[in-house]
């Protein structure tokens, strides 16, 4: 497979998984203040944890559901031939850890290492935006306290 074809497909995958992610974190924050109002239901004391601990479950929900598209894409090349080798690549190049215990062959290599930088900004992106909502919420309490 040659470089441009290589680079062509890592940026259609960069792109598809740029779209999921806009989607559901969409989503998330459309959902975020119902989430917020079930927390405080279940445990005022602990609403802003339980709050937590649901909205990053679900973004990392959203990464993983990424990395699976990578993973299903080495399979449908035939790269890797079992579900584990592939999602287990697929994550040790999405997260930049890269083992290098499992690698693809050259003429694919450079799609390796394409996701790893498309992990590295969807992992950006999912700090960024955990670090919104967090403050948001932290500006939102400060306000009602000033109150």
């Amino acid at each position: 497979m040659g470089l441009f074809t290589q680079l062509l497909i890592g940026g259609g995958l960069i792109a598809l998984t740029f779209i999921i992610q806009a989607f559901c974190f969409d989503r998330i924050i459309r959902i975020a203040p119902w989430i917020e109002k079930q927390s405080v239901r279940l445990s005022k004391p602990m609403w802003k944890s339980i709050f937590f601990v649901v909205i990053i479950s679900l973004i990392t929900g959203v990464l993983i559901i990424e990395m699976w598209v990578w993973a299903l894409f080495y399979l449908g090349i035939d790269v890797m031939h079992d579900v584990e080798s592939a999602l287990y690549f697929s994550t040790s190049a999405f997260t930049t850890v890269g083992f290098g215990d499992i690698y693809l062959d050259k003429e694919w290599r450079m799609v390796s290492a394409i996701e790893s930088v498309n992990g590295f900004l969807l992992f950006g992106w999912a700090t960024a935006f955990i670090w919104e909502v967090v403050t948001h919420i932290y500006a939102k309490e400060g306000k009602a306290l000033k109150k």
